[in-house]
């Protein structure tokens, strides 16, 4: 008679093999794999349609959407925030993507809650396949697919309304499809091309170079594997066939970032002691804000699978490709920084935040832990003992669910809601506004212009919140304007001449406004049209040659890939140098027959509208003459008014003098702190936000204007000046003071005296 432990290994197995057969077909894993997403996100799904009071995001989405259904027009420009901006061209917009038909179908917001949802799903079938090219058995890697997916990064993601962060579930499919092209396969091209395409319209600025370097990883451990250079034949096509597919957004997102680059601050990176709470920790919300436990939870119950995944000789570059990301995901906190080499390169110099690259490190695990439930699969068939630990790895990386969930759970019940925006139907104006409170101006049909971003938005010091008219003539007696017909990307007027005159349109100019009647202009940054004498319908319409040539580019791209994946053979050497250089046919004609304005230079103006450049400090000013290292000097200071009431308006001067060989990206910190209570901080990168270090000329006075808000709790504080450099590009370490003049100075910061608030 057998004993119980040899009828339970027969049992246990047959269940195994039940279990990775049931994981084999789709229809049942996807199953399983919507179930975790569903409980993983079941408190977004709860509360959809909520809004969520903290908004760390600007509601581009919802523009998109109110500008295709309320308006039928393609959505290319938003009124609504800055005074108006290229809504394609903005970074964290994420509407070119298929989530943008959830938007579309049951709104903004609760779209905001499907999304993570459909996501999730879609991340956990791009692991477990790509897993599986990996050689992880389905069973494997259908168990180890969540350890990536529902990972501690699309855990406090939503919570911070993040959701353009959802395109890292995209990364393994981009890796997949390199992975396949380097073996042949055409069908990899398309799926790499899209990958990085929706990665793209989802607002990649941090998906996209992520996934290009993990990509580099897989090409570099193909070609050792492969041994052969052609198999980068298709990968090269693929890299082309995405950026063309993607040209839709890149080419208005470069335009954007040539007329206003996005110079970020750098971050110190993660400190080996907040490795492991990163990983295993619990994300714990304090006030809507987050530390950095849990924040990339792999949980710990994976680790016996990763530890036998480690005795896999597959599994070697995909430990270095973790290490990698570990030492990344360190930034500066270490003495030798493999993230400041990265940042050297284009793509990457503009990250920050380098402890996100634990999301790569994540996805590295979950391959690693579904090869080590294979290689224990394998041993099982000739040691049957083994079958014991293939079952108790198993039961381990079912229970990680546990902690992977409830941290989805703890983020999001961390979240504030609040009624959603009130809706108001009235003719479009401008309001002055704040920032924190722009998801409520759209809807009742304003522009905000209290304006912050990624990037620094082009707003013209010329732009009210109190006119009657937005739209109104540059000389009033010149004639009279008045508007008939408005939507987001287009405007009507009617303009009765009595002379050649300017009217002047209460939004930002941009190089792709257009005019039926008369010439587009720029007035100092804002929108202007040269009308002639006598009566006129003026259409202006927003149309840039970046959207019409994306688009353009994009379409031909589809178009390849259709064609490839129709192909039953392979490209010959005519077939395959067309597939290459048709994207650059619609890319030359655009250029040829669209033209366009080049953007004027930027006024450097301050936000007082003095020029920046001077020959000395003013009159007034208290002189400093305090020295820093790398080649700047601050020559004075000065405060206006000297004591500010609670929620008046502070303005600081800060008078700076560079040497020709000033060391460039350094940035400006400014820290006002109370007596009692939260500082104040106004830190920079740019001379009063319109001039970088590095190309302000030697022996001028740079003037450079920050503007602060004393809080309605201030009176009765003390509040003490402190200012000083750091290198927003390098070690991210504050710079040292080598003179403090008429000031002292702790901290490599200068004390630059303080003022109380009565």
């Amino acid at each position: 008679m057998p004993t119980a432990p040899d009828s339970l290994i027969p049992r246990l197995d047959a269940a195994l093999r039940w279990a990775g057969q049931k994981a084999a077909r789709t229809p049942f894993r996807l199953f399983f794999f919507a179930c975790i997403a569903l409980a993983c996100t079941w408190p977004l799904l709860r509360t959809a349609g909520s809004f969520n009071a903290f908004r760390d995001w600007l509601p581009y989405e919802e523009t998109a959407r109110r500008t295709v259904l309320k308006y039928g027009q393609l959505p290319l420009w938003d009124p609504y925030y800055c005074g108006g901006l290229d809504l394609l061209g903005t970074p964290q917009s994420r509407y070119v993507s298929p989530t943008f038909l959830l938007s579309l179908l049951v709104g903004t917001l609760r779209a905001e809650a499907l999304v993570p949802f459909a996501m999730i799903l879609l991340g956990l079938e791009g692991t477990y396949r790509y897993a599986r090219s990996r050689g992880a058995s389905h069973f494997g890697a259908t168990l180890a697919a969540p350890i990536y997916a529902a990972s501690g990064l699309f855990a406090f993601s939503p919570a911070l309304t993040w959701t353009n962060f959802f395109g890292f579930e995209l990364v393994p499919w981009a890796v997949l499809g390199v992975r396949r092209a380097m073996r042949g396969s055409m069908g990899g091209v398309a799926i790499t091309a899209f990958a990085f395409a929706w990665m793209m319209g989802f607002g990649g600025t941090y998906s996209v170079p992520f996934a290009a370097l993990f990509c580099a990883f897989e090409i570099i451990d193909g070609l050792i594997a492969l041994r052969r250079v052609r198999a980068l034949k298709l990968v090269a096509l693929a890299v082309v066939l995405s950026l063309a597919l993607s040209a839709v957004r890149l080419w208005p997102l470069l335009q954007t970032m040539s007329m206003a680059p996005r110079i970020v601050g750098g971050a110190q990176g993660l400190a080996t002691k907040d490795l492991l709470p990163a990983l295993f920790g619990q994300i714990h919300p304090d006030n809507g804000d987050f530390d950095i436990r849990g924040n990339y939870l792999v949980g710990g119950m994976c680790l016996a699978a990763v530890f036998a995944g480690l005795l896999r000789r597959r599994s070697a570059s995909l430990v270095v490709a973790g290490a990698a990301a570990i030492w990344l995901a360190q930034g500066f906190s270490v003495p030798v920084s493999l993230f400041a080499l990265l940042k050297r390169l284009p793509l990457y110099s503009a990250l920050r935040y380098p402890e996100r690259f634990l999301v790569l490190l994540a996805l590295a695990t979950a391959v690693v832990a579904a090869l080590g439930v294979t290689q224990l699969q394998v041993l099982a068939r000739r040691r049957r003992w083994v079958v014991g630990l293939v079952g108790v790895t198993a039961g381990l990386l079912l229970v990680n669910l546990q902690p992977l969930v409830m941290n989805h759970h703890v983020a999001a019940n961390g979240r504030v809601l609040a009624p959603p925006p009130v809706r108001m139907e009235q003719p479009f104006r401008q309001a002055r506004g704040t920032r924190w409170g722009v998801a409520y101006y759209g809807p009742m049909g304003l522009g905000c212009l209290s304006c912050y971003d990624a990037y620094p938005v082009p707003q013209s010091p010329l732009l009210r919140g109190d006119l009657d008219a937005e739209e109104y003539l540059e000389e009033p007696n010149a004639g009279k304007v008045t508007r008939t017909r408005w939507t987001p990307g287009a405007i009507w007027l009617h303009t009765e001449m009595r002379k050649p005159g300017r009217v002047l349109v209460n939004q930002n100019w941009h190089p792709g406004w257009r005019t039926n009647v008369g010439t587009v202009q720029s007035a100092q940054g804002l929108l202007a049209i040269d009308v002639p004498a006598g009566n006129s319908d003026i259409v202006l319409r927003f149309l840039p040659r970046s959207a019409i040539g994306g688009a353009a580019i994009s379409l031909t791209a589809l178009g390849i890939l259709i064609w490839l994946l129709r192909r039953r053979r392979d490209l010959s050497t005519r077939e395959y140098a067309a597939a290459l250089v048709l994207p650059v046919v619609p890319f030359a004609l655009t250029l040829s027959l669209v033209h366009e304005p080049s953007a004027p230079s930027v006024p450097l103006k301050t936000a007082t509208g003095e020029s920046i450049l001077a020959a000395a400090p003013p009159p007034d000013a208290r002189r400093i003459d305090a020295q820093f290292a790398g080649g700047i000097t601050l020559e004075a200071f000065k405060m206006t008014p000297a004591t500010p009431a609670a929620e008046s308006v502070v303005t600081m001067e800060f008078d700076w003098k560079v040497s020709p060989d000033v060391e460039s990206k350094m940035g400006f910190f400014v820290h006002v702190v109370p007596s009692s209570g939260n500082d104040l901080r106004a830190d920079h990168v740019m001379i009063s936000d319109a001039l970088e270090i590095e190309k302000a000329p030697p022996g001028k006075t740079l003037r450079d204007i920050v503007q602060l808000t004393v809080p309605y709790d201030g009176g009765g504080k003390t509040w003490r000046v402190y200012a000083g450099l750091w290198r927003v590009r390098g070690d991210g370490k504050r710079i040292p003071i080598i003179r403090t003049g008429t000031a002292t100075a702790s901290d490599n910061r200068l004390d630059l005296g303080s003022f109380t608030v009565p």
